[in-house]
């Protein structure tokens, strides 16, 4: 029944998962607040709950304007399902936004497939990751996939591989200006100073456990559709590359706990749809999916009883 019900792309899909996002971000929001909140911090808490809907609005165009999964909602079933088990995520205000930007990047990188206005794509690409990267330093690792992406369509062209700089360029003299008029007591340095951790972070086993079961996703995904050069397969491959920066940005941000996985979240979940598209028979489609929201909401639950 819930497999059916997700099969389909038509509004009151979409309405049943735009309501339970909000249902978890506000019922967190109170929670870590203890019930008790200041004016200014719901109006904050509003102005997250508005970037949460644009990321859910934007991953939904994404995979149906770039052809990531089949016709249906299961990528953004996945992704709530996600932020359900990671539910202290959402209240995490710059990685939402954050987040926000680099999938706008990711779009953008994406549409580099058509031979149309590729300059222009990648500009806007480079350009949002610069913007993400405002609210984390290590956004900026998102153009390692950028690069690859360039150079899977574009390799030849060595001017497309300097507009980066451009977008860097434009970003640094706005933000440069900003700080000189409002708070000058903000520099570029403190901004961009990456403090790589001496040691390895201690890791939840529950994070690990969540990073090893992606790993093993992708695996048997690629291993069902083929490694191909072309076609949504390509795609894929791209989308893996962010994958791995967002693996990597666990270590690298460890002092984020678990909130630094949202990141992985929308590669995750188009892993998880195509995975699921290659279940034949509707009783494996469907025991996967229940299972999938029975482990979401124990999650949810245990993670609210620490």
């Amino acid at each position: 029944m819930i497999s059916a019900f997700f099969s389909k792309t038509k509004p009151i899909n979409y309405a049943v998962l735009l309501s339970l996002n909000l249902f978890v971000f506000f019922g967190t929001f109170f929670y870590l607040n203890e019930f008790e909140v200041t004016q200014q911090q719901i109006w904050s808490g509003i102005g997250v709950a508005v970037a949460l809907v644009m990321v859910l609005i934007l991953l939904s165009y994404t995979v149906k304007a770039r052809q990531l999964t089949a016709n249906n909602s299961y990528g953004l079933f996945f992704f709530s399902l996600l932020m359900l088990l990671f539910f202290q995520a959402e209240n995490d205000d710059t990685l939402v936004f954050c987040c926000f930007f680099v999938l706008l990047s990711l779009d953008r990188a994406l549409a580099m497939k058509t031979e149309r206005l590729e300059k222009e794509k990648v500009f806007e690409s480079a350009l949002w990751i610069f913007v993400a990267s405002l609210f984390l330093n290590w956004a900026l690792l998102f153009l390692i996939p950028l690069y690859i992406t360039v150079a899977t369509f574009h390799g030849r062209r060595f001017r497309i591989w300097l507009l980066p700089l451009a977008s860097c360029f434009c970003v640094l003299v706005l933000y440069g200006t900003f700080i000189l008029w409002f708070d000058q007591n903000k520099t570029m340095m403190e901004l961009y100073y990456f403090e790589v951790p001496k040691a390895w972070p201690e890791i939840d086993l529950f994070v690990l456990t969540y990073l090893a079961l992606s790993a093993v996703l992708v695996l048997l995904v690629f291993g069902k559709l083929g490694f191909r050069k072309h076609g949504r397969v390509l795609s894929l491959r791209l989308i893996l590359v962010y994958l791995l920066v967002g693996w990597a940005l666990v270590p690298l941000c460890g002092e984020r706990g678990q909130n630094i996985l949202m990141f992985t979240f929308f590669p995750t979940a188009i892993f998880l749809t195509n995975y699921i598209q290659t279940l034949k028979k509707y009783r494996w489609k469907e025991a996967f999916i229940v299972g999938s929201l029975l482990i979401s909401i124990l999650g949810f639950v245990l993670g609210r009883m620490q």
